[in-house]
């Protein structure tokens, strides 16, 4: 059990050092890299739909969507860190209640002090609503794993 433990706890830490490293960057750094990324999606996107856009209609496309696949990102990295979380709660000997309790409070913890570090970072800020959005892209991910894995769960905590 030790060693599954180590190894589910491997990733995890991996993906919350990731999202550190996401979150220390100052805000332009930041902008730059989610509005590269969103330029290569849209331009790959307007070349299936429409190989005659130019520049210009990629970048405005790129500032209309840019928020939206910002919040996206955030929603998905903690989407990822809920099922890394459970997946490690799994591991423990524990009821399916604690296991789900401890995966949404890790989720909710770690989102909070990832706001509260971003103070910290040139021109970024903590925002209630990247919190929400990050606890729920996590609440989903932990339900969602509970509810494939159900049968399997109960079997587990049973014994």
């Amino acid at each position: 059990m030790k060693k599954k433990i180590i190894l589910a706890s491997i990733p995890l830490i991996l993906w919350m050092s990731l999202i550190f490293f996401f979150s220390h960057q100052k805000a332009d750094n930041s902008s730059e890299l989610s509005e590269g990324a969103t330029k290569k999606i849209i331009t790959f996107v307007i070349k299936i739909v429409d190989s005659n856009a130019g520049e210009a209609k990629v970048d405005e496309i790129v500032d209309t969507f840019n928020p939206s696949i910002r919040k996206l990102a955030h929603f998905t990295e903690y989407f990822i860190l809920g099922i890394l979380l459970v997946n490690l709660f799994i591991k423990i000997p524990m009821s399916l209640k604690k296991i789900v309790f401890l995966s949404i409070i890790s989720v909710m913890l770690y989102a909070t002090s990832d706001e509260v570090h971003q103070i910290f970072i040139e021109g970024r800020s903590c925002q209630l609503k990247d919190i929400l959005l990050d606890t729920l892209g996590g609440v989903l991910a932990i339900l969602t794993y509970i509810k494939i894995h159900e049968k399997r769960l109960k079997i587990t905590n049973e014994n």
